[in-house]
């Protein structure tokens, strides 16, 4: 299989200065995360605090510019991102039959501890609170989201 990328700041080199806040700021966003593969072979193949960045970086984005014409392109980057971070995609889990593994339970206490107004937090800290399968957390999950 073969994967063809344009450079990641090519937009961004071609576009700055013409642009919105909005779309600056997201050619800026795009132009760092594209400098690494996000997933392959159905597996995240970044660390899990780098999955959280992304998760952050578009919730402050959605703070930012509540009213961008991007919003729902970054709405759904933000649902595909929290996915990834609290149920992991099939070749890396956060769980096992609904047992979190200790370095995804330490990064999720991380993350609410660092952003604790974040709707994310909130997810995290009731997804912690109770007991599930998997089935059941990735309904949770997918609910949620």
């Amino acid at each position: 299989m073969t994967e063809l990328r344009m450079f990641p700041d090519y937009y961004l080199k071609l576009f700055t200065g013409r642009l919105t806040a909005d779309y600056q700021q997201y050619l800026e966003i795009i132009s760092e995360e594209d400098k690494f593969l996000f997933a392959a072979d159905a597996g995240i193949i970044i660390p899990w605090r780098d999955v959280a960045l992304r998760v952050e970086v578009r919730e402050k984005f959605l703070k930012s510019f509540p009213n961008s014409k991007l919003a729902k392109k970054i709405k759904d980057e933000l649902k595909d991102y929290r996915y990834a971070y609290l149920a992991g995609y099939d070749n890396t889990q956060t769980n096992e039959k609904g047992i979190f593994f200790p370095e995804n339970v330490k990064e999720f206490r991380r993350f609410v501890k660092e952003n604790p107004n974040s709707e994310t937090s909130k997810i995290i800290v009731e997804m912690l609170a109770q007991k599930r399968n998997s089935e059941e957390l990735w309904s949770f999950i997918k609910q949620r989201i």
